[in-house]
C-alpha cells in the first residue's frame, strides 16, 4: 500500500514550503524575520509529540508523520535562517583601497566608548546611523569631511570621511527614508548612498518621514517593500562605482533585500556573515539588517564585526575598492 510513504514524504517535504512563501513580497518579509521562531517552535513542538508518540506506541515503531513534519520544518528555518550568512565567492579589491565602517550608535547612547571603537578602526570613510551628540564631537575632530541627513527622527545618518565630499540629489522615492548620497573623492572615486530605512515593526512613536504614523509603525511591510525596490532603482541607476551603507532594517531573508543583491554585491558574505542586531528582545531574532555592498565594478572583502558600547547593533567593516582586472577575449 503506497499511502503510508507518499505521507511521510509530504511530511517531509511540505515543510521547506516555508522558505519559497519567504520568498513571496510582503508576506514573505515578516516569515522570513520570524524564521528562527519558527524553528524553534517546531523544534520544541517536534521533542514533545515525539515522547508523546514513543509512550503511546510500541518502542521501536516509526515516528508519527507530525513528528516528522515538525522536525523537517525546523530544519527547513534552520537552512533559511543560516544559508544567507554563508560565503561567496567575491573577490577582493586592488589597487587603492578603502577602508569602510558603517555603525548604528543609538540615538540615547549616551556614552562616547562607542565614538572610540568606531577611531580605532582607523576606517577612512564611516557612515553613522542615530548619531548622537557626544560621537558627533568627538568625530569632528578627527575627520576632516562630513555630510549629514538632517533627523527626521531621534538621530539622523551622517558619512564622515578623509577624503572630501560632494553632496549628490537624493535618490527618487526614498522620501520616507533618511539618506545621504555623495560622491567621495577617494583616489578611486565613487558614489556612496548612506540610508537609514524605517523600521517595519511597531514603535512608540510611529512616523513616516516627519508625519504620526496611525498604525504606530514607522513604516508598513508596503511602505518597506516600495522603499526597497526604490534603492534598488536607484543604486541601478548610478554611473560609475557605488557603494550602500547603513542600517536598512531589511532582513537577509527577506524580499527586500534579495532586490538589493540583484544590483550590488553584499561584501559582508565574502566571509562569514553574522547577526548585526543586538538588542535583546531581538535576539532570537537574528537578524542581520546592517547591510554594506558594492557595485559598479567595485569588489569588497569584510573585516567583520565591531561591537559597540551602549548601541544595539554591531558595526560592520569592509575593505572596498576597484576589481581586480580579468582579460575578456
Amino acid at each position: 500500500m503506497r499511502t503510508a510513504p507518499a505521507r511521510a514524504h509530504l511530511a517531509l517535504l511540505l515543510p521547506w514550503g516555508v522558505l519559497l512563501l519567504a520568498r513571496v513580497p510582503v508576506v514573505g518579509e515578516l516569515v522570513g524575520i520570524l524564521l528562527p521562531v519558527i524553528g524553534l517552535a517546531a523544534a520544541c513542538a517536534g521533542v514533545w509529540l515525539h515522547l508523546r508518540w514513543r509512550r503511546s506506541t510500541r518502542p521501536g515503531g516509526p515516528p508519527s508523520p507530525v513528528v516528522v513534519t515538525a522536525a523537517s520544518l525546523a530544519l527547513a528555518c534552520v537552512a533559511g535562517t543560516v544559508l544567507p550568512w554563508t560565503p561567496l565567492d567575491l573577490q577582493p579589491p586592488r589597487g587603492q583601497a578603502v577602508e569602510i565602517v558603517s555603525a548604528n550608535l543609538r540615538s540615547a547612547n549616551d556614552g562616547d566608548a562607542a565614538t572610540d571603537e568606531l577611531l580605532a578602526t582607523g576606517a577612512d570613510v564611516l557612515v553613522t546611523v542615530e548619531t548622537p551628540v557626544l560621537a558627533i564631537e568627538g568625530l569632528q575632530a578627527v575627520y576632516p569631511y562630513t555630510s549629514t541627513a538632517l533627523p527626521r527622527r531621534l538621530g539622523g545618518v551622517n558619512v564622515w570621511s578623509r577624503f572630501p565630499l560632494q553632496r549628490l540629489p537624493d535618490l527618487d522615492g526614498l522620501q520616507e527614508a533618511r539618506s545621504v548620497v555623495v560622491r567621495v573623492e577617494a583616489p578611486s572615486p565613487f558614489v556612496l548612498v548612506a540610508v537609514h530605512l524605517p523600521r517595519p515593526w511597531p514603535t512608540a512613536r510611529g512616523l513616516v518621514g516627519d508625519a504620526p504614523h496611525p498604525t504606530r509603525y514607522e513604516a508598513d511591510l508596503l511602505t518597506q517593500r516600495r522603499l526597497a525596490e526604490a534603492l534598488a532603482a536607484g543604486l541601478e541607476a548610478v554611473d560609475g562605482p557605488v557603494v550602500v551603507a547603513g542600517d536598512m532594517n531589511l532582513s537577509d531573508r527577506g524580499y527586500g533585500y534579495r532586490q538589493l543583491t540583484g544590483v550590488v554585491d553584499d561584501v559582508m558574505r565574502s566571509t562569514w556573515a553574522l547577526p548585526t542586531s543586538t538588542k535583546p528582545l531581538f535576539l532570537p531574532l537574528r537578524l542581520r539588517i546592517d547591510h554594506l555592498m558594492v557595485g559598479g565594478d567595485w569588489c569588497g572583502r569584510s573585516r567583520g564585526r565591531i561591537p559597540l558600547p551602549g548601541s544595539d547593533h554591531d558595526a560592520i567593516s569592509a575593505t572596498i575598492g576597484p576589481c581586480p582586472f580579468t582579460p575578456t577575449g
